[in-house]
């Protein structure tokens, strides 16, 4: 069933997030609603794969602290390819783990976020609009 919402949705902007938090996943889903925007969930590097061949995001997010994952990878990988360096990746994590954050800008993710901030700009960064 998801794949028909990708094929319907291909054509208007979505976003794929790498998250398990249920938290930050409730609210990426609930904000993602709101702006008529869908979502597309992955846990592990062979579902962001399948993502990125269905249809392009305008945007990758990353929880940064994926349980069974490394995202730092996974962004590595999409920064690493020419045809998907040019979409724009965001990683969050706990403003206490400034060496993760670091990884991740150094692998290439666009924009690397404490929580806190993360939430506070989610409408900015699912439009695409976020600096």
């Amino acid at each position: 069933m998801r794949a028909y919402y990708i094929q319907a949705y291909s054509m208007a902007k979505y976003v794929v997030a790498a998250v398990k938090d249920l938290f930050f996943l409730s609210k990426i889903q609930a904000t993602a609603n709101a702006m008529s925007l869908y979502v597309r969930f992955v846990s592990n590097q062979e579902e962001l794969k399948s993502s990125l061949n269905h249809a392009r995001p305008h945007v990758v997010i990353f929880d940064l602290e994926l349980e069974g994952s490394d995202p730092v990878d996974m962004i590595r990988q999409i920064k690493g390819k020419k045809e998907l360096k040019d979409i724009t990746t965001v990683g969050f994590a706990p403003h206490v783990k400034r060496e993760l954050r670091k990884k991740a800008g150094i692998a290439g993710c666009d924009v690397v976020l404490p929580r806190s901030d993360f939430s506070r700009s989610l409408p900015e960064i699912l439009s695409g609009r976020f600096n």
